[in-house]
């Protein structure tokens, strides 16, 4: 086969795709199941309080666009299942999938595989998305995200055809989440760019028409959306990077994945030398203003798209990096989609084709059994070195949403505290705006508005949020001066939870 003919899916060996989602599967079955997080809370009310046609028509729980086919998604999975652990298998079949579908369009199988596995696990904060009920917007948006960069991978121009395919299957997924559109007009104008020189105005025409009929859509849906400030936009854009890029060892896999980008784009060795220096001084002056560098290796995926003449990729790349933007709120969920395409395109260069052999075929088999088998382990509560620390932000995380859980479950049970009303002693605040979300053992796992229409509704109305009483939830060994301890849930990773009076 030709070094830059792409590999036939059928032809790479099954191991290679298990590397691939190991990482991500690593994780998420590190976390599986999750009890209630974030907006949950808030959502299992109002999935008991609907009917499928209310979830399917009209906004059951305010949001800045409406999504009803991923209301409707939440609302069978929810009751069919009776909690949000379906849900959670869902959000994960869908990623992984995003990945088997990048597998199958890469033509460096074995390197991708390598990248795909190092990124989803150590860029894995966005992630959180999976163990949401919300999460439900985000699957099928990132499979659509990993569907186009196929696309743009393999075909230098959209026939009419294939136009309407995509704007058919946009428009769907945008009743996901309205970031179908904005990405979906990158990608025609990507496309409206690389067929410049080589196209007839017919093909002008039907992009044409496909991105005004997408603009049309977005001015309908988003007729209502606020529109953030600037220092808004711009506060949510760096902490949603920030809070992926979380700690000194992930910045140094970020300036590595940058170089892995730029090298290819050099032909001579001094030139390359230097490139890898100035990729790391660059990273050192971000590191020093505390600016993530993931940034840097998104900037050098752009640049690498548009050299090789790769517009609708390069159009890919910069609209999932603004993603942010559109939020404001600094979550890290949104950053994971530009990585997944970053880790594609730095793994597509034929410098780094890696040649099956048995030899790599068995080593790769044996990283797989190492990754599942660690999780077997860690799972049993088995400490392992190295593995046990990157795993704890996880399980810390899952044990804080069964400890409160298990208080809520506690408070709706005993009679005494009737007239108390639970009261999260540490703030939760977007992401934006919160001082505890790196550090995150003492912050609460929702805020204190969900928490009450949670337990309100769990009580039949009896639990009012002017009750002048209150229990404080700690979490993390924290111990609240001059209160007196009612209640504890022990807890391994995370230390205890409390509630005191």
């Amino acid at each position: 086969m030709p070094r830059n003919s792409p590999a036939k899916f059928v032809g790479a060996s099954p191991v290679y795709l298990l590397l691939a989602v190991s990482g991500l599967s690593f994780c998420f079955f590190l976390g599986f199941p999750f009890d209630n997080h974030n907006e949950s809370y808030l959502w299992v009310v109002a999935l008991n309080k609907a009917s499928f046609w209310e979830a399917l028509t009209r906004p059951i729980i305010k949001m800045e666009s409406f999504r009803p086919l991923g209301m409707a998604n939440a609302w069978l999975t929810y009751r069919l299942s009776g909690n949000i652990y379906l849900q959670e298998l869902l959000n994960w079949l869908f990623a992984a999938s995003s990945f088997v579908v990048l597998f199958a369009a890469a033509r460096n199988k074995i390197f991708f595989s390598l990248l795909a596995a190092l990124t989803t696990a150590c860029f894995f904060a966005g992630y959180v998305y999976l163990f949401h009920l919300h999460g439900v917007f985000y699957g099928p948006f990132q499979l659509y995200v990993a569907l186009l960069t196929f696309i743009a991978s393999r075909k230098t121009h959209l026939n009419a055809k294939m136009l309407a395919i995509t704007a058919g299957f946009t428009f769907i997924v945008a009743m996901y989440h309205t970031f179908a559109l904005l990405v979906y007009c990158a990608f025609l104008a990507g496309y409206a760019i690389q067929i410049y020189k080589n196209s007839n105005k017919k093909q002008y025409i039907q992009i044409a028409l496909a991105f005004a009929a997408t603009l049309v859509l977005a001015k309908i849906i988003l007729e209502h959306k606020e529109v953030l400030s600037t220092k808004a936009m711009t506060n949510g854009l760096i902490t949603s990077y920030t809070l992926t890029e979380i700690n000194k060892v992930i910045t140094g896999i970020a300036i590595i994945m940058s170089i892995l980008a730029i090298a290819p784009l050099l032909k001579t060795t001094r030139w390359l030398i230097a490139a890898c220096l100035a990729t790391v001084a660059v990273s050192a002056v971000f590191v020093y203003l505390h600016f993530p560098v993931l940034l840097l290796w998104i900037a050098i995926c752009v640049v690498k798209a548009a050299s090789e003449k790769k517009w609708a990729m390069a159009g890919l790349v910069a609209a999932t990096a603004v993603l942010p933007v559109g939020s404001g709120s600094g979550s890290p969920t949104y950053v994971v989609f530009v990585l997944m395409i970053c880790a594609f395109l730095t793994a597509e260069d034929p410098r780094y084709t890696i040649r099956d052999s048995p030899a790599i075929n068995r080593l790769a088999t044996l990283v797989v059994l190492l990754v599942f088998g660690c999780l077997l382990l860690v799972r049993a509560g088995v400490s392992v070195p190295v593995v046990s620390l990157i795993a704890k932000p996880i399980l810390s995380e899952k044990e804080k949403t069964q400890q409160l859980n298990d208080i809520i479950n506690w408070k709706v049970k005993d009679i005494q505290y009737d007239s108390f009303r639970l009261l999260l002693y540490d703030s939760w605040e977007l992401p934006v705006n919160a001082k505890n979300s790196i550090t995150r053992a003492n912050r609460p796992v929702t805020r204190q508005t969900d928490l009450d229409y949670y337990v309100d509704f769990l009580t039949g109305g009896q639990h009012s949020a002017d009750k002048p009483r209150v229990l404080y939830v700690t979490f993390g060994n924290q111990v609240p001066d001059g209160k007196e301890p009612v209640f504890s849930v022990k807890g391994k990773w995370n230390g205890n939870a409390a509630v005191f009076r």
